[in-house]
């Protein structure tokens, strides 16, 4: 069961990328940690997942390793027999120890019975606590099935212990039964922990298995036996501050139902820390085991995003764009890939990579009606080329818009100043020119010249501009002629 962690793993519950994304597996190799938002599932044809930096296969950490400390969600565990199916079982238990409280043989064997139910509940609560189900198992399950025979091993256990602990005494003296009681005593937790996980006496009593599994866990180990050391003696402090209070007839069935609710405490905690540490105690949960596989198309873009976010905090430039450009093969026109893919090229040396990139994902931008980003991209392309026109003219009037949202007027002007020269053809002309037009008047403070812009307009490109645009054309035409200075003959 213990197989110890990686010598060179890092020690962290989260991605090596993302600080808010809890770690689900590992590269040996790159000794990196990596999240969901990191490793997509693949399609179950493609294989295993692999480190993108070095194209190993990665290792499952195992769903536990996000998992809270077991010291931060006590009260979850002293909560835990408060589930219905949990109280259920106390109640019903209790009830039938009452009953079976006389001397006779008869009730002594029920009560043998009746303790090995109790027994196999109480195994069956670490099993299912350390495969991550916080569900308790149902009241049916502690009579029927299988499960009685851990009542015998565990009674098996103890005598084992016992007989060592003897032999040590009667061999050795104080000098080998102290550290012998020492270790026994430290090693019970762990010897219920491999039993329920396990099924195995040999293993529950062999102390380089035990001792295994308490240095695998580490120091955390001795803090899980504080709590249950204390958990033992909860149901007696509780019964003693009792006892002087209430009648025999009372606290009997209260010591009964306080027994077994403490030791429901007790195994929802072990069982927790199995789920907890289940990387170094070498096994995968149920619940790791389950993955939603993604299709193709959906892993190819999933991976294009998460391997480029690597690759760039990692500085590999080359591989960041190698990525993008694999995803967008399967995504052409996706939105996300292209911004990441224009970010890349705006901080590279290839100026012409980067303004082909820049007009496409001005396009993009455009179809979503994103004007503020457009300004940021066009300001981003203008730091390495002033003045920037782009070649597409839609990429020209997107900017334009967003430039002109954001009140840079001067930009707006450069940026479609000629632009019926450079596309003719372009059947938003008179929008442009409009906005054009604005700018020079709201920006520059020059009506004279935004008066000519809207009589170019007006003259050459009357068949493309719809009634609306030349509505508002000819509004601001009327405005500007107000406010234009008069001509004083001589």
């Amino acid at each position: 069961m213990p197989q110890g962690r990686a010598a060179a793993q890092p020690f962290s519950n989260h991605c090596s990328w993302h600080s808010t994304s809890p770690a689900k597996w590992n590269c040996a190799h790159c000794h990196k940690l990596f999240g969901s938002c990191c490793s997509p599932t693949p399609p179950a044809a493609m294989g295993k997942r692999q480190c993108p930096l070095c194209h190993r296969e990665l290792k499952s950490l195992g769903s536990g390793h996000a998992a809270p400390p077991f010291w931060r969600r006590l009260n979850d565990f002293f909560l835990y027999p408060f589930k219905v199916q949990t109280m259920a079982f106390l109640l019903i238990t209790s009830l039938l120890g009452v009953t079976l409280s006389g001397g006779n043989i008869f009730s002594g064997l029920m009560s043998l019975v009746l303790t090995a139910c109790i027994t196999k509940y109480t195994y069956k609560i670490i099993e299912v606590m350390s495969n991550g189900h916080w569900e308790p198992p149902s009241v049916a399950e502690a009579f029927t099935g299988d499960g009685f025979h851990l009542f015998f091993k565990q009674l098996a256990i103890f005598i084992v212990m016992g007989a060592v602990i003897g032999a040590a005494g009667f061999l050795g003296g104080w000098v080998f039964l102290i550290p012998t009681v020492l270790f026994v005593v430290l090693a019970l937790p762990a010897s219920v922990m491999v039993l329920a996980r396990e099924d195995s006496l040999v293993d529950a009593v062999h102390p380089g298995k035990l001792f295994g599994v308490m240095t695998a866990i580490g120091w955390p180990y001795l803090l899980l036996f504080f709590f249950i050391l204390l958990l033992y003696g909860g149901s007696g402090a509780l019964l003693a501050i009792l006892g002087t209070k209430i009648s025999d007839s009372v606290l009997f069935p209260l010591s009964l139902f306080s027994g077994s609710y403490f030791t429901c405490v007790m195994c929802a905690l072990m069982g927790y820390c199995l789920y907890q540490y289940q990387e170094v105690l070498g096994y995968t949960t149920e619940e790791a085991i389950e993955e939603n596989h993604l299709d193709e198309t959906s892993w190819y873009y999933q991976k294009a995003l998460a391997d480029s976010s690597i690759f760039f905090q990692e500085g590999r430039m080359i591989d960041c764009r190698d990525a993008l450009k694999t995803g967008l093969k399967h995504r052409k026109n996706d939105l996300e890939l292209t911004r990441r893919q224009f970010e890349i090229n705006a901080i590279g040396a290839d100026v012409e990579r980067m303004t082909k990139t820049a007009e496409h994902y001005l396009q993009l931008l455009s179809e979503k009606g994103q004007l503020s980003a457009a300004a940021n991209a066009y300001g981003s392309v203008c730091l390495r080329i002033p003045n920037w026109q782009p070649e597409n003219p839609e990429a020209c009037y997107v900017a334009a818009r967003g430039l002109l949202s954001r009140r840079r007027f001067k930009e707006v002007v450069v940026l479609l100043k000629g632009l019926h020269n450079r596309s003719p053809e372009y059947r938003k002309l008179p929008e442009a020119y409009l906005m054009m037009a604005q700018a020079i008047c709201d920006g520059l403070r020059r009506e004279d010249q935004a008066l000519k812009v809207l009589e170019f307009t007006k003259k050459h490109f009357a068949e493309m501009t719809s009634p609306q645009t030349a509505k508002e054309i000819d509004e601001l035409m009327a405005i500007l002629e107000k406010s234009a200075p008069k001509t004083v003959p001589a």
